[in-house]
């Protein structure tokens, strides 16, 4: 969907009264006679009417627009809020990550580490037990 979808949706229905009201002004006229004259004049009349309401119309149509748009540019600001936020707890998170993956690391090498030592402990125990029975 593309994002003048709405912004089209909001002007197509005023788009036929100014069609309507324009088409006289683009047809080609010929000599008239006092009754064509007088039907003119109350033509044109209608039509000052309806450019009148025309006009309304499109300020309406142009405060909507802006309405329209200071909302869009609203969300935007917040969904880049958003975004920031969002990209500052997944650095955080990934940080936190790495801290107890490192923990965790160490943590095995200090495992490794004691039995390792408990491993020569229980040899030299082994060691001092036989050869106090042997003597």
């Amino acid at each position: 969907m593309t994002p003048y979808f709405p912004v089209l949706k909001a002007i197509l229905p005023y788009l036929k009264p100014l069609v309507s009201a324009a088409a006289p002004y683009f047809t080609k006229g010929s000599e008239k006679s006092s009754s064509e004259q007088s039907l003119q004049e109350k033509q044109i009349a209608e039509l000052q009417v309806e450019v009148k309401n025309n006009a309304e119309s499109l300020q309406t149509l142009a405060t909507q627009l802006q309405q329209t748009i200071t909302a869009f540019d609203e969300r935007e600001l917040n969904d880049q809020k958003s975004f920031v936020s969002v990209n500052d707890a997944l650095k955080s998170l990934t940080e936190q990550n790495e801290m107890l993956k490192n923990a965790l690391q160490k943590s095995i090498k200090d495992a490794q580490i004691t039995k390792y030592i408990a491993l020569s402990c229980l040899f030299a125990s082994l060691v001092t037990i036989i050869s106090v029975f042997l003597k």
